[in-house]
């Protein structure tokens, strides 16, 4: 107890004098108190500076794109099947071999093995696999080859008239003559 002199004789007593966790307890919540603040003036500044709005936007400008992909893919899907219709129908063409006599048969019985390389002959079994045509990074992926390796394989190829290849976007699909 701690007697306090307040004038004309009277004195308060006070019972109890702050501790050390007191002190400790008052600067943890004006801290807190102030880290509080602080955080409510960021937000409102935030939201003042069209922070939020920004960012809303940018969500729906991204889902407005990803609609935007999938009707694509699904088009594309339908075309593709569409066309896998369309070649079913058609009958396969058949032509003559320079140095032979008559017809032969399609390029998926008929293919110049003997004169092919061994990538050039992987490659050409690839694609007589799959019916005469292929992407290029279906058939980089299929043979393992990288893609310098294929390129040149597939330049050679072409240059004596085995392959033809045709720009489709970004792709490139290959064809056996």
């Amino acid at each position: 107890m701690i007697p306090v002199l307040v004038g004309d004789g009277i004195t308060i007593t006070a019972s109890r004098v702050p501790s050390g966790d007191t002190i400790i307890g008052v600067i943890l919540g004006v801290t807190l108190f102030g880290l509080v603040v602080v955080l409510y003036l960021l937000y409102r500044f935030f939201r003042k500076s069209g922070f939020e709005k920004d960012m809303i936007m940018r969500a729906e400008v991204a889902h407005e794109y990803s609609q935007m992909r999938k009707q694509e893919i699904s088009e594309k899907r339908k075309k593709t099947i569409e066309t896998k219709k369309l070649e079913k129908k058609e009958e396969p063409k058949t032509g003559t071999v320079p140095g032979t006599v008559g017809t032969v048969e399609p390029w998926p019985e008929y293919v110049p093995d003997k004169h092919l390389k061994e990538d050039e002959k992987q490659i050409v079994n690839i694609m007589k696999a799959r019916e005469g045509k292929c992407e290029q990074g279906t058939l980089r992926v299929v043979s393992g080859m990288p893609k310098s390796s294929l390129s040149r394989i597939l330049k050679e190829l072409e240059e004596r008239n085995i392959i033809s290849k045709e720009k489709r976007g970004k792709k490139n699909m290959v064809f056996l003559r």
